[in-house]
């Protein structure tokens, strides 16, 4: 691996980025967090434009539009559903053209499914599911970062698994209260 410029500013924005992702999990309300979230995206994004993968960015910039979608959800309490659907299936449509059209190596494949992975979780309303899905693409996406050399980056979606984890657990915990 060669260490450049371009990769210690990636490094830079993604421990921002970071920082930001840990400060979301502190956050009470769901509006909040999202906002702490896109933030944090956004400095990802521009972190691994630094970065020169362009797979990983076209991944990114899906992540940054299905966190617009979530932050708008929230917001209009009288949201359609179709227009949830509709948003998933063009962040994907977009995602695979993208990556078709920038094709460079194996990571396009991979930028492909752990992307529609995420918009998968994204359109889940059933816990179980938003969980199962949570969890496989967390774990695809710590893989990809570590594949494309950004250790930050891994960390944070390190960070995202370990919050899907302890979400998976305090809904165990709430359903044997009951």
């Amino acid at each position: 691996m060669h260490v450049d410029f371009n990769w210690i500013v990636s490094q830079i924005l993604a421990f921002i980025a970071l920082v930001l992702v840990i400060v979301s999990f502190q956050q009470k309300d769901a509006k909040r967090l999202l906002i702490f979230r896109n933030i944090a995206t956004f400095f990802s994004f521009t972190g691994l434009c630094f970065l020169g993968n362009i797979s990983a960015v076209i991944m990114c910039g899906a992540g940054v539009i299905r966190n617009l979608t979530s932050l708008y959800f929230v917001t209009k309490e009288k949201a359609n559903k179709n227009i949830k659907l509709l948003a998933s299936i063009l962040i994907v449509i977009l995602l695979i053209v993208l990556n078709i059209i920038y094709w460079e190596n194996i990571y396009n494949i991979f930028s492909i499914v752990v992307g529609t992975m995420n918009v998968v979780t994204f359109m889940q309303e059933n816990a179980k599911l938003i969980r199962k899905f949570s969890l496989i693409s967390g774990s695809l996406a710590t893989i990809y970062c570590l594949l494309i050399y950004s250790p930050i980056n891994a960390l944070i979606e390190l960070f995202g698994l370990a919050s899907a984890i302890v979400g998976i657990i305090r809904l165990d915990i709430k359903k044997k209260d009951k």
